[in-house]
């Protein structure tokens, strides 16, 4: 269990929920969205996967992201690769 602010966060749904509607780090600034906060725990994501990951684990993608996320993931390679 991990405390998020006031709540009690006991799965990896609740937490996935959590960041879903996560717009800043500092709960007073209500409506300003932090794009660089959120950018910051995907890259811990990313570093997670490449150091705890295996070959295999990758097997369990296919299906797993829905059109729109895998449209946001293409948007932001392709942005990168651009450079």
């Amino acid at each position: 269990m991990i405390n998020l602010g006031n709540k009690k966060i006991e799965s990896y749904y609740e937490l996935s929920e959590e960041v879903k509607n996560w717009t800043s780090f500092n709960f007073s600034e209500v409506g300003n969205y932090d794009f660089t906060g959120i950018l910051e725990l995907f890259k811990g994501v990313l570093n997670n996967l490449e150091k705890y990951s295996i070959e295999h684990d990758f097997r369990e993608l296919e299906g797993f992201f829905e059109e729109s996320e895998i449209l946001c993931l293409k948007k932001i390679l392709s942005l990168i690769e651009n450079k």
